[in-house]
């Protein structure tokens, strides 16, 4: 016996959704969108890094003294122009993927009023 329609229709928009989910992560014109769109978090592997808003590069990072915090990193700002600072929880920072930028990557998701790093991934050589 089948299952109900309900259920394959149900089913058929939800792979639609996570195939569109999988897709839209990065313009596949991108430099590296490949390497980008792989990319896992590391405390919740099975969700990717990013958006198309989250990726931003790092100018340079360095190790922190703080428990749980890995480095703290300069971020160019979207506009290429500002830059902040952000501390990199150790929980967030990707140690098993080469990075082919040359510069640190960071995935940044902002709030009304905070930012949470989501992923980071060291440079090559680090």
């Amino acid at each position: 016996m089948w299952p109900s329609k309900n259920l394959f229709v149900s089913a058929t928009a939800l792979l639609m959704v996570l195939g569109m989910v999988s897709a839209s992560g990065h313009d596949s014109n991108a430099p590296y969108a490949d390497w980008m769109n792989s990319l896992k978090k590391p405390d919740f592997p099975l969700s990717p890094c990013c958006g198309p808003a989250d990726e931003y590069d790092v100018r340079e990072y360095g190790p922190s003294q703080r428990s749980g915090i890995a480095f703290t990193a300069k971020v160019i700002s979207h506009d290429g122009r500002t830059e902040f600072q952000v501390d990199v929880p150790e929980n967030k920072v990707i140690w098993d993927r080469v990075n082919p930028t040359g510069h640190g990557v960071i995935f940044i998701q902002t709030g009304d009023a905070d930012q949470a790093v989501v992923c980071f991934v060291p440079a090559i050589g680090m």
